[in-house]
């Protein structure tokens, strides 16, 4: 249910499902009611224009680097401009979610991590207009475009037709694995049979080389003194 809009769906066997809604004027704030064996009501809904902001450093750029920010700031509340972060993440494959992100609305508690950019236009739009603005901000500083096209996307502009045709298929977590086992079979090489730690942490499989338990004795030709194992 969604201001007096009342739709029903079956969901599939996969458990998903989609509405569509009829088209609605500006404004709210409106409340979202999903009924099944539960119920789950989303509030403070706004109806808008909502705007993708992407690109690089430029678009990355926060309000709170701008000239005279602290002022800027002080002066953003306006619950009409609302912006959403989409946290960065990579993968190989289309995914189903995001980790964790929410909409905020601009406000001097959120707005300084706003893209600067963004919010800016946002604020002219809804001077100008009168209308919710939403912004989701997906920018990635330093990525070229061609990063975040499909190789289907890329064969089919005459422009990389050809670099594509040569291009092998690459399977990136089968080369990450790959890559993970002749590191550690190079730790194992070097260390011999010290006993070391392959686990992982936060920073991928390199972390094999800060778990290990012991220090390997250091080439006397690297050591101002020589150095043996020790816990």
């Amino acid at each position: 249910q969604f201001n007096g809009q009342v739709k029903t769906v079956k969901a599939g066997k996969d458990g998903q499902w989609k509405v569509l809604l009829n088209a609605e004027k500006a404004g709210g704030p409106y409340d979202l009611l999903v009924k099944s064996s539960n119920s789950i009501t989303l509030h403070n809904i706004l109806m808008g224009d909502v705007w993708i902001c992407s690109g690089q450093s430029n678009m990355e750029f926060h309000v709170n680097g701008v000239f005279n920010a602290s002022k800027e700031i002080a002066q953003s509340a306006n619950p009409d401009i609302r912006h959403f972060y989409l946290p960065k993440d990579i993968a190989v494959t289309p995914q189903e979610d995001i980790k964790e992100s929410a909409w905020k609305a601009a406000s001097p508690e959120s707005t300084g991590d706003f893209t600067a950019v963004g919010y800016f236009f946002a604020r002219t739009l809804n001077e100008q207009l009168h209308v919710p603005i939403g912004l989701i901000h997906t920018s990635w500083g330093g990525t070229i475009v061609e990063t975040w096209i499909s190789r289907e996307g890329l064969a089919g502009n005459d422009a990389f037709l050809e670099l594509m045709t040569h291009t092998p298929v690459l399977n990136l977590d089968s080369m990450a694995n790959a890559n993970k086992s002749r590191l550690l079979n190079t730790i194992r090489q070097v260390q011999g049979s010290l006993p070391f730690w392959t686990g992982c942490s936060a920073i991928g499989p390199g972390s094999a080389l800060l778990g290990m338990r012991r220090i390997l004795e250091v080439c006397r030709s690297c050591a101002i003194s020589p150095a043996s194992p020790r816990g």
